[in-house]
């Protein structure tokens, strides 16, 4: 409410825009806000200005997790690969010793 008129909508956008590049000190300074303002109108931001220092760290302690836990896959495996048995058998049991051998290490 300016001198007792309420203003609202695109006029009362307008109007503070107006009052606040008044209220700015020397005119570059004004110009640079006003170009801002009119880039902003017709272009959209920047991803890169959405992401934060919180999401940089949040993503690299999340690949840092991913890359532990392909380590403990990869350590699992090689076990695996060296308790292999010396001896040969039939298609059926290695199959069922495959088996127990993938459950034991999901679990």
């Amino acid at each position: 409410m300016v001198f007792g008129i309420k203003f609202s909508g695109f006029a009362a956008w307008v109007f503070w825009r107006t009052v606040y590049l008044m209220k700015l000190p020397r005119l570059p300074k004004k110009l640079r806000v006003m170009v801002g303002w009119t880039l902003d109108l017709f272009f959209a931001r920047d991803i890169e200005q959405m992401i934060t220092l919180r999401d940089v760290e949040a993503l690299g302690d999340m690949a840092g997790r991913i890359r532990a836990r392909a380590r403990r896959n990869k350590l699992q495996l090689r076990r695996l690969l060296r308790s292999k048995p010396r001896f040969t058998i039939n298609s059926n049991e290695r199959e069922s010793n495959y088996r127990r051998e993938v459950l034991r290490i999901d679990s």
